[in-house]
């Protein structure tokens, strides 16, 4: 593990080193999605992951804050592993797991797990906490749609709702000792909100192309 551990002063050449490694293996991904088999492209996508999330969590915290060039670790292990846990659902026998409530469900939950690992006591990461609330709102509503099946969007607004009573609830709790974190907590409460207006946007959308369907008519 002490050779993954980057020295500070070559922070920055590694994360630089890092980020077009990452951005490579997800065009590869992309490229070769059709072609090549789950398993290798798990791997594929592993290897890296691992490694980028190993160097950003060993990475000495020389502040109260990681630095820049720990954050980009942090965020490229990030994105990889999302295609990881999208590739094993895949492997397991998932189709669409991104878009299937149930491999939804699992895969937004170990994200946000991951996730909060560098978000708080050692890394204190506030960006990395705002994808692990983000991730946990997407796992609460995948769950709901998968094991309840509701009808219609009603169900879908109040569950967005109380997220955003959530998210506030947790900017008032850290706004004194966290303070970056508690500004990422309204950020997920405006993307929360974003979402809820979405779905009205959508049923006005939908009333309009009916109007506009009926007045064709006549």
């Amino acid at each position: 593990m002490q050779a993954l551990r980057p020295h500070p002063h070559r922070g920055n050449l590694i994360a630089a080193g890092a980020l077009p490694l990452a951005v490579a293996v997800s065009l590869i991904d992309a490229r070769f999605e059709q072609e090549w088999g789950q398993g290798i492209l798990l791997v594929l996508n592993a290897l890296p992951a691992g490694m980028f999330l190993a160097m950003g969590l060993l990475a000495p915290r020389e502040s109260e804050f990681p630095r820049a060039y720990q954050t980009i670790l942090l965020l490229a292990g990030l994105a990889l592993a999302l295609s990881v846990l999208a590739h094993l659902a895949e492997v397991l026998g998932a189709d669409d797991p991104l878009t299937t409530a149930g491999s939804l469900t699992w895969i937004a939950a170990a994200f946000a797990a991951i996730a909060a690992v560098p978000a708080w006591e050692r890394i204190n990461s506030p960006i990395c906490a705002l994808l692990e609330v983000l991730a946990g709102g997407v796992a609460l509503l995948a769950f709901v749609d998968w094991v309840f099946d509701p009808e219609g969007v009603a169900t879908f607004r109040w569950l967005l709702l109380l997220l955003i009573v959530v998210y506030v609830a947790a900017h008032l709790r850290w706004r004194a000792s966290r303070p970056r974190h508690a500004v990422h907590m309204v950020n997920a409460a405006g993307v929360a909100g974003v979402a809820l207006a979405a779905t009205f946007m959508n049923l006005r959308l939908e009333a309009d192309a009916l109007i506009g369907g009926t007045a064709g008519a006549g």
